[in-house]
């Protein structure tokens, strides 16, 4: 396995696992010499054709914890963590090129949480998790030990499990940490309403039970701005 640069997964959940299967042979079509190395609750995976290594966690909380957790493991020196349910459409080297200039990026997700939180946050927009290109440097085993404490900490104020994305914003925010925003070809959130404009092709197609494939044809079909619902122009 090369430990220069390569794919991670985060699959601690039965019903994510058909989603990563579809997820690792799109990377397997579209980057085929980056390495491959999934997290898994499932002992069988160990000789799934395709990954390079599976590292098999016997007790996960199957929450987003056990992502926030796995992304301290720095399986490369360039990895891209994807979720289960992205789906690579088109060769993305740039990904990995990023991380040349910045130790981490991440996409703008299509929304953002801010009730009640500090009026800084209304000002920035949240970042999208389902695709976090980073770089094995001391500064982002600090960011990733950050994202691990706020998350944590958020769980026991809530006093129930939580999403992890608030607590990545945190994390970036209260410690100005350097992050590059990718753009939103590399992170199409085909499930709700979505915006792609001038040239840009989408490239990274996240969401599950779709056809993403087709998806990005119909979203690369055409140039300029483009609103779409469920991989539909609108």
């Amino acid at each position: 396995m090369s430990t220069a640069f390569g794919f991670g997964w985060v699959v601690t959940h039965p019903r994510y696992r058909d989603f990563a299967l579809r997820s690792l042979a799109s990377v397997r079509e579209h980057m085929p010499t980056a390495g491959t190395f999934c997290i898994s609750d499932c002992g069988e995976w160990a000789g799934v054709e395709g990954f390079d290594t599976v590292n098999v966690w016997p007790n996960p909380q199957q929450t987003f914890a056990d992502r926030v957790s796995a992304v301290q493991s720095f399986p490369f020196e360039k990895t891209v963590w994807l979720d289960a349910d992205c789906t690579l459409v088109e060769p993305v080297p740039e990904l990995f090129e990023v991380l040349d200039k910045w130790p981490l990026a991440a996409g703008q997700a299509q929304w953002r949480w801010s009730r009640g939180l500090p009026s800084l946050w209304r000002a920035v927009f949240e970042w999208n998790c389902g695709v976090i290109p980073i770089r094995d440097t001391r500064e982002t085993r600090e960011f990733a030990a950050c994202w691990a404490f706020y998350h944590y900490r958020r769980e026991r104020r809530e006093g129930r499990k939580v999403g992890d994305q608030l607590a990545f914003r945190e994390a970036v925010l209260d410690r100005e940490f350097r992050i590059h925003t990718l753009g939103r070809e590399y992170c199409v959130w085909a499930k709700s309403i979505g915006f792609l404009g001038g040239h840009a092709r989408a490239k990274i197609v996240h969401g599950r039970k779709l056809d993403c494939a087709g998806v990005a044809c119909v979203l690369n079909r055409r140039k300029g701005p483009r609103l779409f619902r469920r991989g539909g122009l609108l």
